[in-house]
């Protein structure tokens, strides 16, 4: 998760990524073919990360308390929250979040 909010903070830096979500995100709203190709990629990207958590569970590096499923869709539902943030309070008020979700989901060593 960390990783991954630092990943999008440097798009976000190299060409306004998370203004550009935003914006498109709710331009979805009023377009339904916008709306579905949204949908497919949110789908599709939920389905990838559950394939990760399930990898990660199976090699005891995250623990197996909740399905691979619901892990993803967690992820997938945190992300969208940092992006807002980003993109609307600037990267002063998202600096610390990459830690504080560090804190949160530590990487543990494998067996």
């Amino acid at each position: 998760m960390a990783d991954l909010f630092e990943v999008i903070r440097a798009k976000h830096a190299e060409n306004g990524f998370a203004a550009i979500a935003l914006l498109t995100w709710s331009e979805s709203l009023r377009n339904p073919t916008l709306a579905e190709r949204l949908r497919t990629a949110l789908t599709e990207a939920t389905a990838d990360l559950a394939t990760i958590v399930r990898e990660h569970q199976d090699s005891r590096r995250l623990p197996p308390d909740a399905t691979p499923d619901s892990l993803a869709q967690l992820i997938t539902s945190t992300v969208p929250g940092y992006i807002l943030q980003l993109a609307t309070l600037g990267p002063d008020a998202v600096d610390g979040l990459p830690d504080a979700a560090r804190a949160l989901w530590p990487t543990p060593e494998a067996p």
